[in-house]
């Protein structure tokens, strides 16, 4: 026996107009509690599945190279969401005009190839942490040819990445460094917001 509920709509869009490439937003209860998401259309506009009555917290989410944002107008890329403003929802109605213009941040990109021989490895993901240790985000998985780009943006600063695949190769942390090494003594990763960091490159082992 399901009740009837409301909804929240708007717009995700880059900064100066424009949809954000491969954009979308998630929701959260007022307690943090990741409830569910939804994708935007072309044209940038989304509306939630229906909510109950209640209080909550909207993120995006990306894969254009922005940085996301928690409502309204937070920067949130690896901050708890309850750093944003609640919106509140009542049942039959839409709260409309929860709305984001994403800044464009700074990505990393480069080759994950094989350590014997040099062939470029399919199917890996980079992950990204910030100085605190925390995971802002991901790349797309590498292609063919080994070479990945990060999906979301971040803002400037220092990063440090290291792989995730579950093939038959061992995972590192960038530069050369087992996977298990303390984040304190990773090889930092400069990022710029606006700009591509490239050649953040891995050569990985069969395991």
């Amino acid at each position: 026996q399901l009740a009837a509920g409301g909804f929240i709509s708007g717009v995700v869009l880059a900064e100066g107009g424009g949809p954000a490439a491969g954009a979308g937003v998630s929701f959260f209860e007022s307690g943090g509690q990741y409830l569910g998401g939804t994708g935007a259309s072309s044209a940038g506009a989304y509306v939630s599945p229906a909510l109950p009555a209640g209080s909550y917290y909207v993120l995006t989410n990306n894969s254009g190279g922005f940085i996301n944002e928690v409502y309204d107008n937070v920067a949130c890329v690896s901050c708890p969401v309850t750093a944003g403003t609640l919106v509140s929802v009542t049942v039959g109605n839409t709260a409309s005009g929860i709305s984001f213009a994403l800044t464009p941040g700074g990505r990393v990109a480069g080759r994950i190839t094989n350590a014997d021989g040099g062939a470029g490895i399919p199917g890996v993901w980079v992950d990204f942490h910030d100085v605190t240790g925390s995971h802002v985000g991901s790349s797309s998985q590498s292609d063919a040819g080994g070479y990945y780009i990060a999906q979301i943006g971040m803002p400037t600063g220092t990063y440090y990445a290291s792989t995730n695949n579950n093939g038959a190769f061992v995972n590192e942390a960038y530069d050369n460094l087992p996977a298990t090494t303390d984040m304190s003594s990773r090889t930092p990763i400069a990022v710029t917001a606006g700009a591509t960091t490239p050649d953040i490159n891995f050569q990985l082992a069969e395991g």
